[in-house]
C-alpha cells in the first residue's frame, strides 16, 4: 500500500448518500455514529499496538474497515483489509501509523461536511 494513495484518499459523500437512498437525516445520523466510533477506534488502535496485541490490531481493523468503505474511501478500507493479516514488524507499524494518522483528517472531513450540510439547509 502506498503511503500517497492513502493521504489522496477522501470521504465521497455520494457513496454513503446511495447505502441511505438519499435520506439525508439518515446520512447524517450514520456520519454521527461513525465520527463517534473512529474516535474510540482511534484510541483502541493506540492501546493496542503499544501493548502488541496482534490478535486484537487484527479484529479492531476488521470492524474498522466497512466503515471506510460506506464512507467511500477504498484506499483507506484496504489498508485495513490488510492489517487483518499483518504481523508487527517494521512495515506493519507503518501501516497501522498510516491508519491512526489518517482517521484525524477523516473526522475533520466529516466535519466540514456536516458543517457544510447543516450550514446550506439554513
Amino acid at each position: 500500500m502506498k503511503p500517497t494513495s492513502i493521504i489522496n484518499d477522501h470521504f465521497k459523500p455520494e457513496t454513503l448518500s446511495s447505502f441511505v437512498n438519499g435520506k439525508e437525516i439518515l446520512m447524517l445520523s450514520t456520519l454521527k455514529a461513525l465520527k463517534e466510533d473512529l474516535h474510540q477506534d482511534a484510541e483502541q488502535i493506540g492501546r493496542v499496538l503499544k501493548q502488541k496485541d496482534l490478535t486484537q490490531l487484527r479484529s479492531l481493523a476488521h470492524k474498522i474497515k466497512p466503515n471506510f468503505f460506506l464512507l467511500g474511501m477504498n484506499e483507506v478500507g484496504n489498508l485495513c483489509k490488510e492489517l487483518e493479516s499483518v504481523d508487527l514488524d517494521q512495515e506493519g507499524n507503518e501501516q497501522v501509523e498510516m491508519l491512526l494518522e489518517k482517521i484525524p483528517h477523516v473526522i475533520k472531513e466529516i466535519d466540514e461536511f456536516t458543517i457544510g450540510h447543516l450550514y446550506h439547509e439554513l
